[in-house]
């Protein structure tokens, strides 16, 4: 979760952090056969790794350069390099869109990852969505899943590619016309009814976890594994 949306929404019962994190650790679950050391990077309130240790167990450092001080929290080191030797499991959740370069970002990062590592890449989807939203989090850009092939394809790794498609498929029509609208620089992110976040979290958990669209959504979505 951005720093930037913490407090807006609590991430553990939001539709959108909780139907994500369903694909992830669904993934990650499938492809995990040693305790979890996880990297990651751009981590902002650190739900997602925390949501995998809770599911799967092990320890995480959450990276992300907006934190104030280092600092500990139960099997999590937060802080604002990586500290962690050995990871097995990279998380770049929601954070290569912030720079101008992702690839120097994922080849300083997967420096020293090694056969049989996970990697998890998450990023806002298609130029057409393009909104104040974005403006607001300080995104560069949006992009495809062909991009992060690509990316992934420029570094001195060879990755067996587990999953690639897009996350959110279900509900693109609906904001692909509400980011269309003028609107103020601010976050889409807000708190819904009970019924509304309720039905939102169950067919974007089907979207992400058994619909998995090759074609559109809001989030182009890979998951690697280093040969």
């Amino acid at each position: 979760m951005d720093l930037k949306e913490s407090g807006l929404v609590e991430p553990h019962t939001h539709w959108y952090y909780v139907s994500k994190a369903s694909a992830i650790k669904a993934d990650v679950g499938k492809l995990a056969s040693r305790p979890l050391r996880i990297i990651d990077i751009g981590a902002g309130s650190g739900y997602f790794a925390s949501m995998l240790l809770k599911e799967l167990g092990g320890v995480a450092n959450c990276v992300d350069t907006e934190y104030v001080y280092d600092y500990t929290k139960g099997l999590i080191e937060f802080t604002k390099s990586p500290v962690m030797k050995d990871a097995n499991t990279f998380l770049f959740i929601d954070v290569l869109e912030h720079v101008s370069e992702p690839i120097e970002l994922l080849r300083k990062h997967l420096e020293y990852a090694k056969t049989g590592d996970i990697i998890v890449i998450s990023v806002p989807a298609f130029k057409s969505l393009w909104s104040s939203h974005d403006e607001f989090l300080g995104h560069v850009d949006r992009y495809q899943v062909r991009d992060i092939l690509s990316w992934l394809s420029k570094l001195n790794k060879k990755f067996e590619i587990i999953k690639k498609h897009y996350l959110f498929s279900l509900i693109f029509p609906a904001v692909f016309v509400i980011r269309q609208l003028p609107r103020g620089k601010k976050s889409d992110l807000r708190p819904h009814s009970k019924l509304v976040n309720l039905f939102l979290k169950n067919i974007s958990i089907i979207d992400n976890t058994i619909i998995r669209s090759k074609f559109f959504g809001l989030s182009a979505y890979v998951v690697a594994r280093i040969k």
